[in-house]
């Protein structure tokens, strides 16, 4: 008679051991590499402030090219001037970056077209951005990323990405 418990308490155990490593693969979350995410070169530089505490100051390092890529990152450069984006149309391939950079002494807001829906209403700036301010997106999508300043509709420009 003991045999038989200690043969079932066996075989309950093993089943149990089986199950729980099945239970536990299966629930594991599935990690997907990012193929075009990018290192991208950071310098961080501490200022003091009135306050006597310290603000931070973050520049990522990238070429200063106005249409062309850099030659490591694939970083393209759009500036938004008094007359708009210059460029206002580029040609960019899938995977690149372009940061906006707001050259004018009033604020930019990048959105997209009104009737733009995800990817690409994804453009959609969070906040308005003042002089020298810098916005950079990811473009892993193919399309046509038709935009504007939303604070100045007049300011248009198209990214189309292959």
């Amino acid at each position: 008679m003991n045999k038989k418990i200690i043969y079932i308490l066996i075989f309950i155990f093993l089943i149990g051991g089986f199950l729980y490593s099945y239970i536990s693969r299966i629930s594991k979350p599935m990690v997907v590499e990012n193929v075009l995410e990018k290192e991208v070169l950071v310098s961080v530089s501490a200022t003091s402030t009135q306050e006597g505490g310290f603000k931070k100051t973050v520049k990522k390092t990238v070429a200063q090219s106005s249409s062309s890529p850099s030659n490591v990152e694939n970083m393209y450069v759009v500036t938004y001037t008094e007359n708009g984006f210059k460029p206002s149309e580029i040609k960019i391939p899938r995977g690149a970056t372009i940061r906006f950079v707001n050259k004018t002494n009033t604020s930019m807001r990048i959105f997209a077209n009104d009737n733009a829906k995800p990817p690409f209403s994804d453009l959609n700036q969070p906040k308005a951005l003042g002089k020298n301010g810098e916005y950079t997106f990811n473009f892993v999508y193919s399309g046509v990323w038709a935009y504007y300043n939303s604070l100045d509709a007049k300011h248009t420009g198209s990214i189309v990405v292959y």
